[in-house]
């Protein structure tokens, strides 16, 4: 008995693959561009519901900060530099304030990584900002009045970004909460991108599978003759996808990531503009993307008539 029913679990799970398999070999072109383009897609949302958690994110670190590091141009006068250092230290929540290159805090962070910073690529002293190091009195570091310090520090033109240091073994409640937005985020991807491969692409899937579909001999189950390679094709793709939109995101953020305007790096003082650029650039597309993505699905529907039901019965007629 136990070998009838994992006869009728594996059966149908290796019809399915093998129908996946043939539609791969018959149409692989048109897989490896589709499994680029959800890589991408699934990054932009997740990145976009990383901006948008960005304010519950930076409150829970303006919390928990005992110290914070700020970024100034090298360029800055001295004048201006000094000015910046007694107005930090006026206010009631700092306790002390510490000045050092760039070029020191880059080789530190280097040693801690295991790289020689020279053979890395140290920057010019001329371009690399200089680094602010700034301890919170405990005794006035209420979330409200870091808060109002730490917006004040971004309004200023001196001041390149902000940035809240943590642990660089990351507590085990922030990396879950992490890995459940990622997730959360993917999952809604998930959800608009099957609705787009449905509506968008069954066609596809139709034509590559249609000398497979005489293989299952489901009589009158066209729900179920079309739900098979369809779903064991966008299975396979969604593996690879998300495996290739995680990549990307360890790639552009191999460090961490830290909230100030915007989104910067642990070296923001070199990339802020450039990660605010991306930023403004990928929330946008993904805004685009998921406002676009409805009106164009009624168009596909409307003009081109697609019935998969219909168009799997005449294939296997």
């Amino acid at each position: 008995m136990p070998s009838q029913n994992r006869d009728k679990v594996w059966q149908p799970l290796a019809l399915f693959l093998s129908l996946a398999r043939r539609a791969i070999r018959l149409n692989w072109l048109q897989f490896v561009v589709s499994t680029v383009a959800l890589a991408v897609f699934a990054f932009v949302v997740a990145y976009f519901f990383a901006v948008l958690n960005a304010d519950a994110e930076l409150a829970e670190k303006i919390a928990a900060a005992d110290h914070l590091t700020i970024y100034v141009p090298g360029s800055l006068e001295s004048v201006r530099l000094k000015t910046l250092i007694s107005w930090v230290k006026s206010q009631n929540v700092v306790q002390r304030v510490r000045l050092r290159p760039f070029n020191s805090y880059f080789s530190g962070l280097c040693n801690s990584l295991g790289l020689d910073a020279d053979t890395f690529g140290r920057p010019p002293a001329g371009l690399a900002p200089q680094v602010l190091d700034v301890h919170i009195a405990p005794e006035n570091a209420s979330r409200d009045a870091l808060g109002q310090f730490t917006n004040s520090l971004r309004s200023r033109p001196d001041v390149l970004a902000v940035y809240f240091p943590r642990d660089p073994l990351l507590g085990l409640s922030e990396l879950l909460g992490r890995f459940k937005r990622l997730v959360l985020a993917l999952f809604c991807a998930c959800c608009l991108l099957v609705a787009v491969r449905f509506f968008m692409g069954a066609e596809v899937i139709v034509e590559a599978n249609r000398d497979a579909l005489g293989v299952m001999k489901l009589a009158g189950a066209n729900l179920k003759t079309f739900a098979g390679p369809f779903v064991c094709y966008g299975a396979l793709q969604w593996v690879i996808g998300v495996v290739l939109a995680f990549a990307v995101w360890r790639l552009i953020f191999p460090i961490g990531l830290s909230y100030s305007s915007g989104v910067t790096a642990e070296l923001a003082g070199l990339f802020a503009p450039l990660l605010g650029t991306l930023d403004i650039i990928l929330t946008g597309l993904a805004a685009a993307v998921m406002s676009v993505l409805p009106l164009l699905l009624v168009v596909r529907s409307r003009f081109r008539n697609f019935d998969p039901f219909l168009e799997h019965a005449s294939a296997r007629d």
